[in-house]
């Protein structure tokens, strides 16, 4: 793994940089409880410069930001920070967002821009895959991937996801939209996973 990632530094032409959002209680970037420290590192190992950005102190993200990520913040983002996000997109920025499940998300008018609204449901796989792996319902156990640059390498590995979400898009002018993970279908959105039985209802899943 170290002399592949030699090798993917020395091909790239400049380091891509990426800014992690921070100061709404998101996963640390450090070590620790609450972390995705090991993300960082991988990152940063494939070449990435990774930094933490508060925008409640930064008028906005840097031009040389390639990407920026907000990961399952437990406070809603302020309006002010909102449009530092949209001005960032509107001149050709990337964003990733993960929102857990039934957390509050307040960026729906500025995805909806995009043709994206984030569900707030529960997604639950009753295949009785997860079993296999000691799991339960509420990890969404994935095979089936898009065609797109992020899952071309993917193949038909597997991977988890825990207390994901579904997101549901709209056709947009001059907006293409490619699913990247797909469920199977036994698979579906759960409005009550607290409830003593989890099944399927269809008027409100």
């Amino acid at each position: 793994v170290k002399l592949t990632n030699g090798i993917l530094k020395i091909q790239q032409t400049a380091q891509p940089t990426i800014y992690i959002l921070q100061g709404h209680g998101e996963p640390s970037i450090e070590e620790g409880q609450n972390s995705i420290s090991q993300a960082v590192t991988a990152l940063k190992e494939k070449g990435y410069m990774v930094n933490p950005i508060t925008l409640a102190t930064s008028p906005l993200i840097p031009p040389d930001g390639d990407v920026l990520i907000i990961s399952n913040p437990e406070k809603e983002l302020l309006e002010g920070e909102i449009k530092i996000v949209e001005k960032y997109l509107n001149d050709g920025g990337n964003l990733l967002i993960m929102y857990n499940a039934q957390t509050n998300v307040n960026l729906d008018n500025l995805l909806k821009e995009w043709g994206v609204k984030l569900d707030e449901r529960l997604v639950v796989d009753a295949s009785g895959t997860g079993e296999v792996f000691g799991l339960g319902p509420s990890i969404t156990i994935i095979v089936q991937y898009g065609q797109h640059p992020i899952t071309q390498e993917f193949g038909n590995g597997i991977t988890l996801f825990p207390w994901a979400r579904a997101i549901i898009t709209e056709t947009m002018e001059n907006i293409i939209t490619t699913p990247l993970l797909i469920t199977n279908s036994q698979s579906w959105a759960e409005n009550n996973p607290e409830g003593e039985k989890v099944q399927l209802d269809t008027k409100v899943d």
